[in-house]
């Protein structure tokens, strides 16, 4: 059993490089299974039970922190336990599923635990410490690994009956809280993100985005369009700034822009595969895209004073579909290279150009490669599974990594064509001013209906006032303002935020609030 029980985990390091090959889908069942049944000597039922726990949890995607459960964990020991005792299909899903449940509440404590970490990245970052950046990048995605690897052989080597009465022993108001802490936790990145790009100028179109999700239901990919019209009409009709700086001749000296090696910019490239070795709960992705960035940064910034600014502006919330991420990364190079030789170019601007695209890529993306490529490719390697065939777990992977690969590689080459060439245009043209201002009304109306979409909360509270019928007071507050709740939520984040409250001190209070809420019955 030990040896099985260490093999196992392997296994679940093997489905953890997921965050650092670019998202390849290692940890679907139709992949781990097969795995797990050729270190137990029974290759022929864990393609059986890959198969059949790909179909159960064909539903369950992996979208920012909406995760019911740890797939991958549930396969390794829901079907590791099924093989080593004996039994099918079905007593794997029976195990896997309450297995799954458990593990992912653990991910979210340890995550918690290890956000000192991310904290030490941050302040690496402003002061231009882009090694010490990078060891805790890997130090973190190593860490978390190890203690899930950890707690994976401890479930194998102990059996079933210690993984049910871990999960029975559970209370079902921390499991609850927990669960309504975790809801609320995407309100610290989008107060981030306001904090970041708020001006009283264009802040209106914060509400408007949240409004149009609110009432009219409208998807954060259809407000992005609609924020794209804003932004396109406020271009057309928002008269530049008269610039003395424009009209004076500038020498070709001046504008001359530093240009990116092939080297740096193929190190952005293979680094945006391990945007998410270091997920955590106050940026996401954040701390991932600074780390990637380095190899462009380094060369652009030789003085540590902006190294250092270059890297805390890429440090910051940052979310999208890991396979489409480079478009964002090829563009926040080009953009780079204009503000290293060019101070007259905002900085915020780069904040602003990726709160603005990261939505609605992650909208497309999610919808391409979670809803659509990996749901075709599951499909069909699930139909080879079921009947024992062992190309089932190649065929998956084939299938979804081929449009993968080929949009991650084509969209960091042409989005940073095209970056270079248009910010040079709009520099000489001097309208980057009002470009920037663009892209923050459509940054700040996605931001609004993610806060709509993502922060979910709600009160379970009922009034009663003498003989009149109970009034829930959700709905009260879904009549004045649907997302009423959410809204109030992640501005009083924002505000704790301006008042320098530590990040790590709000996350722990977001969860110790959901579990308190829960047990008095208002969240």
């Amino acid at each position: 059993m030990l040896l099985n029980a260490l093999l196992l985990s392997l296994i679940y390091l093997v489905s953890r490089t997921d965050m650092i090959n670019g998202y390849m889908m290692l940890t679907k069942p139709i992949v781990l299974g097969p795995l797990v049944g050729l270190v137990l000597g029974d290759l022929q039922a864990g393609i059986l039970i890959g198969a059949t726990l790909e179909l159960a949890f064909i539903g369950v995607m992996n979208i920012g922190i909406s995760v019911s459960m740890d797939v991958s964990i549930a396969t390794i020991v829901g079907g590791g336990l099924a093989i080593l005792s004996g039994q099918d299909a079905a007593f794997a899903l029976t195990i896997a599923i309450p297995t799954g449940i458990l593990f992912n509440m653990l991910k979210t404590f340890i995550r918690v635990v290890m956000q000192y970490w991310i904290v030490e990245m941050q302040k690496a970052c402003e002061i231009g410490d882009y090694k010490k950046v990078e060891r805790y990048h890997w130090l973190t995605w190593w860490l978390f690994s190890l203690i899930m690897m950890i707690l994976v052989f401890a479930s194998i080597y102990l059996g079933t009956g210690a993984v049910q009465a871990v999960v029975d022993f559970i209370p079902e108001w921390i499991y609850n809280g927990l669960k309504v802490g975790t809801s609320i936790l995407p309100a610290l990145g989008f107060a981030m993100l306001l904090n970041m790009i708020w001006t009283r100028e264009i802040g209106a179109f914060y509400f408007i985005g949240f409004v149009l999700s609110a009432f009219l239901g409208m998807t954060n990919t259809g407000v992005a369009i609609l924020g794209a019209a804003f932004a396109v009409i406020a271009f057309f009709f928002i008269k530049s700034e008269d610039k003395e700086a424009a009209e004076e001749e500038v020498t070709d000296e001046k504008r001359e822009t530093k240009r990116l090696s092939r080297k740096a910019l193929m190190g952005v490239y293979w680094r945006a595969h391990t945007l998410e070795a270091s997920f955590n709960y106050q940026n996401y992705q954040g701390s991932g895209y600074c780390y990637a960035m380095i190899p462009a940064l380094k060369e652009l910034y030789p003085d540590k004073k902006d190294l250092a600014m270059a890297l805390s502006r890429h440090y910051e919330f940052f979310n999208t579909t890991p396979q489409v991420s480079t478009l964002i990364f090829g563009i926040s190079c080009a953009m780079e290279e204009e503000i290293s030789s060019n101070p007259d170019l905002a900085p915020a601007s780069v904040n602003a150009v990726k709160a603005a695209l990261m939505g609605p890529l992650a909208g497309i993306g999610d919808s391409l490669f979670q809803g659509t490529f990996r749901v075709i490719a599951a499909g069909v390697a699930a139909q080879l599974g079921l009947q024992g065939n062992v190309l089932a777990p190649f065929v998956f992977i084939l299938l979804y990594n081929a449009p993968h690969f080929l949009a991650r590689w084509y969209l960091m080459w042409k989005s940073y064509d095209f970056g270079s060439k248009f910010i040079n245009k709009i520099y000489k043209s001097n309208i980057m001013d009002k470009l920037t201002l663009c892209f923050g009304i459509l940054g700040l109306m996605v931001i609004g209906a993610m806060t709509m979409s993502m922060v979910s909360v709600s009160t379970p509270l009922v009034i009663q006032f003498g003989q009149m019928e109970p009034l829930a007071l959700q709905s009260l507050f879904d009549e004045i303002l649907p997302g009423l709740l959410p809204l109030c939520i992640t501005w009083a984040t924002a505000w704790l935020l301006k008042k320098q409250v530590n990040m790590l001190h709000i996350m722990i209070g977001m969860f110790i609030l959901g579990i308190v809420c829960n047990v008095i019955g208002i969240l």
